[in-house]
């Protein structure tokens, strides 16, 4: 990795971290050249958008490119026993 994409890896984390949609999620970032490379499992479509938007904030210069996907809701314990009332 080279000294700028070390640098725009940095600038990259902050802009994520700073925003509050983003900075819980865990977003993995990976940089070649004026490339950047998100990927993971976040908790909705909105997050995916504003990592994009932040990742813009940084420089007008870089390419984005997003393999964030959504992670499937967990159904709570109160929503299965709805699920199975509803069935009967």
């Amino acid at each position: 990795m080279t000294m700028f994409e070390k640098e725009i890896k940095l600038l990259v984390m902050a802009a994520l971290r700073d925003n509050p949609d983003t900075c819980t999620q865990p977003i993995r970032v990976q940089v070649r050249g004026r490339n950047i490379m998100l990927s993971g499992l976040v908790a909705n479509e909105n997050v995916i958008l504003e990592a994009i938007i932040s990742v813009e904030s940084v420089s007008e210069f870089l390419n984005v490119y997003s393999r964030l996907m959504v992670r499937e809701a967990e159904a709570t314990p109160a929503y299965r026993n709805m699920t199975a009332t509803a069935a009967v």
